[in-house]
């Protein structure tokens, strides 16, 4: 069985500023209700861990990657759900963010699945293998975009 260890609040804020290019930085994490969920397997196929955000933070940060305006993301999110486009965008957020689930270094770490919304057939299972787990949250602020959390989940 592999091992993975969280990374640190300094690492997330340079890993999203590094994908969007603005300025992010750390604040407290809110309290909301994980949205998002994306599951990361080693080479044996095993679950190593979990990155997980709100829907807040999911389109804030698909709106961010492509520069759509601000406002997108906020219609998407007074919508009560991810529109298509940023959900294709936030897939590849969690794909790029395979670095914030660092396993044994004989272990390779892939995006195994993304899941959206509490609807999703495995999503009640996944986020109580989150809660279960050794998991933590990361609040941060995106320019122009707002506030963020992200929670990173290893097993």
């Amino acid at each position: 069985m592999s091992t993975a260890v969280l990374p640190s609040s300094k690492d997330v804020t340079e890993m999203v500023h590094g994908l969007l290019g603005v300025d992010v930085k750390e604040v407290p994490a809110p309290e909301t209700d994980i949205y998002s969920i994306a599951e990361f397997t080693n080479n044996a196929g095993e679950v190593v861990g979990y990155l997980a955000c709100d829907l807040g933070t999911g389109c804030r940060l698909s709106a961010g990657l492509t520069m759509v305006p601000p406002g997108a993301a906020e219609d998407a999110i007074s919508s009560g759900q991810i529109t298509e486009s940023l959900s294709q965008n936030l897939d590849e957020i969690f794909n790029i963010c395979v670095n914030l689930i660092r396993g044994d270094s004989d272990q390779h770490v892939g995006l195994h699945e993304v899941i959206h919304g509490s609807a999703a057939e495995s999503f009640a299972a996944r986020k109580d293998a989150i809660e279960s787990g050794d998991a933590q949250s990361f609040g941060f602020e995106i320019a122009r975009y707002g506030v963020c959390k992200l929670i990173v989940s290893c097993c």
